[in-house]
Formats: structure tokens, sequence, C-alpha cells
């Protein structure tokens, strides 16, 4: 028969421990199946927003990071600057945050299926199954927030469409920051895009268009940034791509997609995007399913 619940998440990112610990706290059984140990990646970062720190305290997670007022942008001549309008937002590492929601998604009930890889589902008139690398489980409902390039949404035939081509890649760099701002260098098809993430890091971003690029090719074109990167320690470098892509449909049968598997304008931005989404979902399946896709494409 397969263990049962009302909500199977696939993906145990940010979006799909924030979709499995709203349901929780409308008291659904959740589980989350995730393929990899642990909280993730180390070496990536990004921020939360003042709607998405509130978000995580509603859910009952207190959040620490580091305080960023605003944004500076620049093209190398001239620059502007401006404090985010619903107050600072936090730069942090996505594995710390991450150990914070399992705890708490843990705590509210949810099993957090670890090393678990999901391989296929099916759905008939009593749910839908999903079939794991260990067991089956059934659920009313099944959401995919695994990623970018989803293998659920793939396997159900659910196409996406860039608007355009972009790319990005990433590394989080040992070194103290020289703004308490986040700031964003405007290049010559290149956006460079630094985030301060802690009295000692900051996570450096690259995002182009262009038919081919490398890190040191990127970062030639902003000096002041090269200058102030020149000694410093360099973590692994990280890619994403391609950005910009949504999905045709947010909900097939009982598959609902969210996270950046319901589509991405940028994966390493602010991650309120994602927690929005995912307590729009829980609340959708909990009451309405059918109007999910329709309030997704008003965030």
């Amino acid at each position: 028969m397969g263990r049962q619940y009302d909500t199977v998440v696939v993906g145990g990112g940010v979006a799909g421990l924030a979709t499995g610990i709203w349901a929780a706290l409308r008291g659904k059984t959740v589980a989350v199946v995730e393929r990899q140990m642990g909280s993730g990646d180390p070496f990536r970062a990004g921020w939360i927003g003042k709607s998405g720190q509130e978000s995580l305290k509603a859910m009952g997670i207190e959040l620490e990071g580091h305080s960023i007022p605003g944004i500076q942008s620049t093209d190398g001549e001239s620059s502007v600057q401006a404090d985010f309008l619903e107050g600072p937002a936090l730069g942090l590492r996505w594995n710390l945050l991450i150990e914070k929601m399992q705890s708490r998604a843990r705590g509210l009930g949810v099993e957090v299926l670890e090393g678990v890889e999901a391989i296929s589902c099916g759905e008939d008139a009593e749910g839908i199954s999903l079939q794991t690398s260990q067991e089956v489980l059934k659920a009313r409902h099944l959401v995919a927030a695994d990623g970018l390039h989803s293998s659920l949404r793939n396997q159900a035939g659910i196409q996406i469409h860039p608007q355009q081509r972009r790319l990005g890649i990433q590394r989080l760099v040992h070194c103290v920051p020289w703004s308490d701002r986040a700031l964003w260098y405007w290049g010559a098809g290149v956006e460079a895009l630094l985030v301060p993430v802690g009295k000692d890091q900051v996570c450096v971003s690259f995002f182009w268009s262009t038919p081919e690029g490398n890190w040191d090719l990127f970062l030639n074109h902003f000096k002041d940034l090269k200058d102030h990167l020149q000694h410093a320690e360099m973590g692994p470098l990280r890619g994403t791509g391609p950005l910009w892509v949504q999905p045709r449909i947010f909900q097939q049968g009982r598959l609902f997609l969210v996270g950046d598997a319901a589509g991405s304008a940028d994966v390493w931005g602010d991650g309120a995007l994602r927690l929005a989404g995912a307590q729009l979902l829980a609340e959708a399946l909990c009451t309405q399913p059918e109007v999910y896709a329709r309030q997704w494409e008003k965030l």
C-alpha cells in the first residue's frame, strides 16, 4: 500500500520545506523527500527581504544573517543607492536557513526523508503515489519543489519557455564587505551582484546573456570589484541556468509546482518569492487547490 500523507513534497530546499511547514501548521500530514543528506551546499548564498523574514517568523523560525539596509547600483561612472522600502534584508548562506527549517519541520511532525530519490509518480481516483528509491508514498497532493530542472515537472510533460537566455555563476568569497549594502554592477553584457552574508564573507554572482563567459572574463569588466577581490580566498564556483523561465502551467491534476520548479527569474536573489509561493500553495491545498495557479501568477 505505501505510507499515506495529505501532502508529499519532493525537494527539501527553502520552498519545499516552507510548503511542508505551512501545511503541518494547518494540521496536515506531510513528508518531504530530499535526495541529498544534510542541509545542502554551504557555498550558495543570497538574501531574504523583510516580507520573507516575516514569513519565516510566522512559521516559528528566527532568522540570523547580515543586515543589508538597501542596494547600490553602479555602471562604473555613476551610481545610485536606495534603502529597501520594507526594511533591511538579511544576507545569509542558504544551508544555515535550511538547517533551521529542517528542525522546525521535524518539530511539527513533518517526516523529512533525506537520501531518498523521487523516481516517478502516478495518479488515480484515490490520490497520487510517488515511487522513491526506498518505497512508495501515497498522498492527496504531490508538490514538485525539486528545483529549476525539476524531474517531476519534466516527467509530467510540463513545458517551460525561457523569456531570454540568461545564465549565472556564483562564489562565496572570504573578505570583509566594503559596503553594508548589496552592490549591483552593470557592465557590457554582464551584471555582477555582491551580497554581504557575514562579517568576513561576501557572495559574488555574475549574470549574463552572451553566448560564452567565465569568472575571470567577467571580473575584468569591473575594476573596483576586481581590486577588492584580488587577495581574497575564493570558494568553489557554482553555476545555474537558464534563468527567466516559466512553465506553461503550475498544476497538473494532483501535482503542483512551487519554488524554482515553478519558474525562476533569479535563483540567487531574494528568497522571499520562494517563501510567498510556498505559503500560497499550502493555503490552497488546505482549501481550494484549483486557485493556486491564478494566485501564483500574481506574485
